[in-house]
């Protein structure tokens, strides 16, 4: 009970130091700077209280963001949100960097079954149970009764894409957390990377067709074809080179690994943003590399192709804590309660279906593998949590359809709410029940981890 009163203590002085002496905060940067630098403390105390509850500490960081976030105290608006997103991408790059470390080759080879039959299993199952609910549930929402079923079910489509996709940095977060090591949490990891990607290849083909059929104007429509093979081929060759310029960073200097990783992380993600000025200029249409997957791959690359992984990894773990505790929080300040209190309803069924589909999937793999029953369960509750790529297209939804695109992506953030709360208590429940959670459990809970 120490951090939670010392948590309402912290809030209370914060409130009273604002109203009190608004002439000292008057500046907008000052305010904010404040504000931000309270929300850390805040969501740290928070994430220790929740920790104590048996819960991820990666909620209580997401529910100290959406208790000063704009829908509830307001201790920071949205506009006040976007002057701070450099900060999140810097938090992104270090997570994305280190989940890239997390999968060794030696290890994903012995599951190529398991991994192969997750990787075609849940996309499929999801994206058709999905995309089967959409197409006959959007009418009822009166957003396309006058579409043609043509164009229906490429909007269903492009919904029922965005329901594949994970959150690599919340499932990361929580092996970190228990400080899991295993088969189980390997493979969930590197699913969850590998749905990421394949999300954005077939969410960018399906807004193509959305271009084609007249139902918006996307434009360039027909370079998509070439944008996408070429972001992704850019992305990972990039990678490479990221991952080769730090290896010869670890042979030669080796000294102050955490500011090294700063300055990569800052510069990955200013020269991706300039890059795709730069491409539109030169080639009349910008092709936008993603920092997610050219960190993601440079980690790869260093601990399977340049055998330097070890120092980086090193360099994080003593430091994922504060990298966890500002993505985090500053996701849960962009979590929408408004949105989900307007469509809760629709957001509980459509959630619910998608979990549906979760484990019918991995039930169905681990069934076709020989694997027990309870290895699905174990699967199904490690494959919920959705954020960060399911937030950025789905902010693409309203350009792509004015007519009803804002309730549609007001209906995708509540879903996204729901599962990102419920999935990383599912999926630290999950780890403890596997055996390999050792930091929250001594001995495994059941059946061992590789029965």
């Amino acid at each position: 009970m120490t951090h939670l009163f010392v948590l309402i203590v912290l809030v209370l002085l914060q409130g009273l130091l604002l109203k009190g002496f608004p002439q000292a905060f008057s500046l907008v940067e000052v305010q904010l700077t404040l504000n931000f630098g309270f929300l850390l403390l805040a969501a740290y105390l928070f994430g220790e209280w929740t920790a104590r509850i048996r819960l991820p500490k990666l909620t209580g960081y997401l529910f100290a963001g959406i208790l000063l976030g704009p829908d509830v105290l307001g201790y920071f608006s949205r506009e006040s949100l976007v002057s701070l997103g450099f900060i999140d991408e810097l938090a992104l790059a270090f997570i994305a960097l280190s989940a890239g470390l997390e999968l060794r080759m030696q290890d994903l080879r012995k599951q190529w079954r398991v991994l192969s039959g997750l990787i075609v299993g849940i996309p499929v199952t999801v994206f058709c149970t999905i995309f089967s609910f959409l197409y006959f549930a959007l009418p009822q929402l009166g957003l396309l009764p006058a579409l043609p079923p043509a164009q229906r079910w490429i909007l269903a489509a492009l919904l029922g894409t965005l329901a594949i996709a994970r959150s690599p940095s919340s499932t990361l977060a929580v092996i970190k957390e228990c400080k899991a090591r295993g088969e189980f949490s390997e493979s969930v990891l590197c699913v969850t990377v590998v749905m990421d990607i394949l999300v954005i290849i077939l969410f960018s083909l399906f807004l193509t067709l959305v271009g084609a059929t007249g139902t918006a104007a996307v434009t360039h429509a027909d370079d998509l074809w070439v944008k996408i093979p070429a972001e992704l081929a850019l992305s990972l060759l990039l990678g490479f080179f990221l991952a080769w310029f730090m290896s010869v960073y670890v042979k030669y200097i080796k000294t102050e690994g955490i500011f090294f990783l700063l300055c990569v992380a800052f510069l990955v993600t200013r020269l991706t943003h300039a890059f795709a000025g730069t491409s539109e200029a030169v080639i009349g249409f910008s092709l936008h590399l993603e920092p997610l997957l050219i960190c993601m791959s440079a980690g790869f690359f260093l601990q399977n192709l340049f055998k330097k992984g070890a120092f980086y990894e090193t360099t994080i773990d003593q430091s994922f804590l504060p990298i966890f505790v500002v993505f985090f929080a500053l996701a849960g300040t962009g979590l929408s309660l408004e949105a989900l209190g307007s469509m809760w309803q629709w957001a509980m069924l459509y959630a619910g279906i998608r979990i549906l589909g979760v484990f019918l999937a991995c039930h169905g793999t681990m069934r076709v593998l020989g694997a027990p029953f309870r290895r699905g369960n174990l699967y199904g509750m490690s494959f919920i949590t959705q954020a960060g790529v399911s937030i950025g297209l789905a902010g693409l939804i309203p350009r792509s359809y004015p007519e009803g695109g804002e309730v549609l992506f007001t209906l995708l953030l509540a879903v996204i709410v729901i599962n990102q709360i419920v999935g990383p208590i599912a999926f630290k429940f999950a780890l403890v029940k596997s055996g390999e959670a050792k930091g929250v459990a001594r001995k495994p809970v059941g059946r061992s981890a590789r029965s």
